[in-house]
């Protein structure tokens, strides 16, 4: 089986009726297709035999960074910024902080603390995983430094249980969304590999990569002054759980539109008046 066989067997048709999934699936198809065209358009000129081996050389390399390589410059970008957001949702389902001002809480959460650092590693390792209670796993967490015997490996663990079962649909979602991002990128190094074939730089990664970058810095550079733009609309999100949050959360959420306004606001500027962001 080809590996592109292997990557259209492994894309779930099913994640073709979901939008998130199925920007990856463009980006995936769009990569092999870019591939196909580098050799199609290699092979055509090689039976025409009208072009000296320089000739070639330069046609291949002039098709590149016109029809290519800005396309695959621009999914890798998407690619890496979808990987990071993905990142993103797996913490945000992570273990819950206490509330700073709850006193009472804090009281009891010392108090286990207290109780668990007696523990053996098994006996705590039995607590957290074994129907544990909000007030030990808040303990725990709070501060780990406090607790000797819960190791990084059990504190995983533990996460990963609570996480589990607190957010099945969520987990789900989140693996298939990093599985359709790695077939993404799958197909563009594909793409890549063809690319440095076709314009005859094999055997020269150095001047490969120098030339790949010089024929993205557009894209790239117009990709860095979008992400505050970027960053913003996904601040929608954010603000629609404002009410649920602390006055401490608050206050930090405050900040942070604060900053990504001000950011979005110089990236404009800077559009306008055609200077780098």
């Amino acid at each position: 089986m080809s590996l592109i066989d292997e990557l259209n067997r492994r894309f779930r048709t099913g994640w073709l009726n979901d939008p998130e999934l199925r920007k990856y699936h463009h980006a995936m198809t769009s990569a092999i297709d870019d591939a196909e065209n580098l050799r199609t358009e290699r092979v055509t000129h090689e039976k025409a035999g009208k072009l000296s081996a320089a000739g070639l050389t330069e046609v291949m390399r002039d098709y590149a960074v016109k029809k290519v390589i800005p396309g695959l410059a621009e999914n890798r970008l998407k690619l890496e910024r979808a990987a990071v957001k993905v990142a993103e949702k797996r913490k945000a389902l992570g273990i819950p902080k206490p509330d700073p001002k709850d006193a009472v809480g804090a009281i009891l959460r010392s108090e286990a603390r207290s109780l668990m650092r007696s523990m053996s590693q098994g006996q705590l390792a039995e607590l957290l995983l074994k129907n544990p209670d909000p007030i030990s796993v808040a303990a725990a967490f709070e501060n780990p430094m406090l607790l000797p015997n819960l190791t990084a490996e059990l504190r995983q663990r533990v996460e990963h249980a609570l996480v589990e079962a607190s957010h099945p649909d969520a987990l789900a979602a989140i693996a298939d969304e990093k599985e359709a991002i790695t077939l993404a990128n799958q197909a563009v190094n594909y793409a890549i590999g063809e690319l440095q074939r076709s314009t005859s730089f094999e055997g020269n990664q150095h001047a490969f990569n120098q030339f790949v970058e010089e024929a993205s810095r557009d894209v790239v550079s117009r990709f860095q002054r979008h992400g505050a733009s970027d960053a913003r609309v996904d601040l929608e999100g954010m603000i629609a759980k404002v009410k649920a949050m602390t006055v401490d959360d608050r206050q930090k959420l405050g900040d942070e539109i604060f900053s990504l306004n001000q950011a979005a606001h110089e990236a404009r500027i800077a559009e306008l008046t055609g200077e780098a962001a």
